[in-house]
């Protein structure tokens, strides 16, 4: 099953499933906010936190590219999200 933990941005409950490139979520391991899209970082206990301009600059440069297209996919799909529901909105005015 699962482990959902609150972003500490947005308190959406982020699931977490696995880390880049691991079968299940380690301390250290970086994930993104579905709903707003901030880089975290699994703590102790599967809690989060904000990773630090330090911590993203330490990442090699291949999960560093895995993270940024990760973010700019969630960014698309929230953006056809938000697109889709206002439509979805319109069409019920109008039936």
């Amino acid at each position: 099953m699962p482990h959902e933990a609150p972003c500490p941005v947005c308190s959406y409950q982020v699931e977490l499933v696995s880390g880049l490139g691991a079968n299940k979520p380690e301390v250290g391991d970086y994930t993104i906010c579905y709903d707003c899209g901030v880089i975290l970082v699994i703590r102790p206990n599967l809690r989060l936190k904000i990773a630090t301009d330090d911590e993203l600059k330490s990442l090699p440069s291949t999960a560093m590219t895995k993270l940024l297209d990760v973010k700019k996919v969630d960014s698309i799909l929230r953006e056809f999200n938000e697109t889709n529901h206002k439509q979805n909105a319109i069409m019920n005015r109008a039936a």
